[in-house]
């Protein structure tokens, strides 16, 4: 990891064999969902919102909590008051009078304005492709400040940029 954790209290840490550890993982059925969970957390430390060395606890709370859409090309997208969306494939476009206005790409977020800031947009969000992005839960995002924080500027940009309309 490229980040430092300390721990707020001592801590005891064993040591196990990569053979023990191998063996507690297939005995448990857990390959497939510590792959799916490292896939995960690989994608969101590479995007702006979630890079900034969360715990690897948060990082599972939040991978965990993430379902997977896909939606085919020229989809206008509903989004839900109580979650966040985070592209993994393909474009969304914002639209606004039949204009292109904004694209999202891969990383990129969306909903942080019905979500966390009551408001709404007079454009709408369009996939230009077959896309496939990640809903998060608002409640998993609330106590992680650096997130909220960027959330925010973000939310600011694009009322400046994008036309919304807050409450």
């Amino acid at each position: 990891s490229i980040h430092t954790y300390r721990a707020a209290s001592f801590v005891y840490a064993i040591k196990i064999s990569n053979d023990l550890y191998r063996h507690f993982v297939e005995e448990n059925n857990l390959s497939e969902r510590i792959d799916k969970l490292y896939q995960i957390r690989a994608f969101l430390q590479g995007s702006w919102l979630f890079g900034e060395g969360l715990p690897y606890l948060k990082q599972n709370k939040l991978a965990s909590s993430m379902t997977l859409r896909q939606i085919d090309q020229g989809t206008i997208l509903t989004l839900e008051h109580s979650k966040i969306y985070i592209l993994l494939t393909g474009t969304l476009q914002y639209i606004k009078n039949n204009e292109v206005i904004g694209v999202l790409k891969k990383g990129d977020f969306f909903g942080e304005e019905q979500a966390f800031f009551g408001g709404k947009t007079n454009s709408q969000i369009k996939t230009d492709e077959l896309a496939c992005f990640y809903e998060i839960p608002k409640q998993v995002l609330e106590d992680i400040p650096i997130v909220r924080w960027k959330l925010f500027e973000t939310h600011e940009y694009r009322k400046k940029n994008l036309a919304y309309n807050s409450i």
